[in-house]
C-alpha cells in the first residue's frame, strides 16, 4: 500500500512571547511550571519516550495490531507535557487511510461485512477525527452509532454541559441558529470517557501554523485554551522588557513554513 513519502525533517524556529518578527508571527505559549533539564530543554517529567515512527513504513499486523497501536507509535509528543501525543494535519491524513480504516472495520465482528464499505466511505469522507478518538479510548464500533447520528468532524469540537441536576457532563454539539444538541450516542458515559473525549478531539486537531495566500504572512490565530501549537522541544527563554523569549522546535507535520525556512538558513 502507497502511502506517499514521509515529509523532510523539520528547521527549529524561534518564538517569541511578544511581537516576534518570526514565521509564526509571535504567538505565545507559556512554559507554565515546567521543570528545566541541563541540555538547555524544557520538559515536564524524567521518563524517556520511544522515537514516533513513520506510518509511511508500518503495516499491519506485523508493525501494529489496530489503530490506537498505529496512532500510539506514530503520535509525537507535546513538549509542555511529555505524556501527550498529538497528530498534526499531514501526519493524521498519512495514518487515517481509507485502506486503514478499511482493516480496523473489518476486525470489528459485530458489523456486518456488507457494509464494511459502505461505513469506511463515510468514515473517511466525514468522520475520521471523531473514528481516532474512539480508537484511542477502544470503543471504535460505536463509529456506527456516530453515523446514522449524522455526526461529522465538522461538528467538532464537543462541548461538555450539565444535564438539568444530574451533575455528571455530557457532550453537545453546536447547531447553526439552534440550541446545543446532546450527542445521544455518548449520553450514557462516565465523567472520565467525557473528558478522555474532549481531550483526544485537540491532541488530534492541532494547530496547524501557515502562511498567508501572500507566501509572506502568518497567519494569525485567535486561540482557544484547550488548543495545541505543535511544538516539541522548548529551550530556556531569555527575559526582557516585554515578555521572555523562547526557541522551540515545531513537528515537521505540524506547520507549512519549509519553504520560507529553507530560504533564509
Amino acid at each position: 500500500m502507497d502511502l506517499g513519502d514521509p515529509r523532510p525533517k523539520p528547521p527549529e524556529v524561534t518564538i517569541q512571547d511578544a511581537d516576534a518578527e518570526t514565521p509564526t508571527g509571535g504567538m505565545q505559549k507559556d512554559a507554565g511550571d515546567l521543570e528545566e533539564v541541563d541540555d538547555g530543554r524544557v520538559e515536564d517529567d524524567d521518563e524517556e519516550h520511544e522515537e514516533p515512527k513513520d506510518p509511511n513504513r508500518m503495516v499491519r499486523p506485523n508493525d501494529y495490531r489496530d489503530l490506537d497501536g498505529l496512532l500510539r507509535q506514530c503520535g509525537p509528543r507535546q513538549a509542555k507535557f511529555r505524556a501527550k501525543m498529538f497528530w498534526p494535519p499531514p501526519l493524521f491524513n498519512r495514518i487515517m487511510t481509507y485502506d486503514r480504516i478499511m482493516e480496523e472495520l473489518s476486525s470489528y465482528t459485530e458489523l456486518d461485512p456488507n457494509q464494511i464499505e459502505a461505513f469506511a466511505s463515510a468514515i473517511h469522507s466525514d468522520c475520521r477525527v471523531i473514528f481516532a478518538v474512539l480508537c484511542l479510548m477502544s470503543t471504535g464500533p460505536l463509529i456506527i452509532s456516530v453515523i446514522k447520528e449524522r455526526i461529522t468532524d465538522s461538528d467538532l469540537p464537543l462541548k461538555p454541559r450539565k444535564r438539568n441536576s444530574d451533575p455528571h457532563k455530557v457532550l453537545y454539539r453546536n447547531v447553526l441558529g439552534s440550541q446545543p444538541v446532546k450527542v445521544s450516542t455518548f449520553g450514557d458515559w462516565s465523567p472520565h470517557s467525557v473528558e478522555s473525549f474532549i481531550e483526544y478531539q485537540y491532541q488530534l486537531r492541532p494547530v496547524y501554523l501557515e502562511m498567508e495566500d501572500d507566501g509572506r504572512t502568518a497567519k494569525h490565530f485567535a486561540l482557544d485554551e484547550k488548543q495545541i501549537l505543535p511544538i516539541t522541544e522548548i529551550e530556556r527563554g531569555e527575559s526582557g522588557s516585554y515578555g521572555i523569549v523562547q526557541k522551540v522546535k515545531l513537528h515537521e507535520s505540524g506547520h507549512g513554513f519549509h519553504s520560507i525556512l529553507t530560504s533564509v538558513r
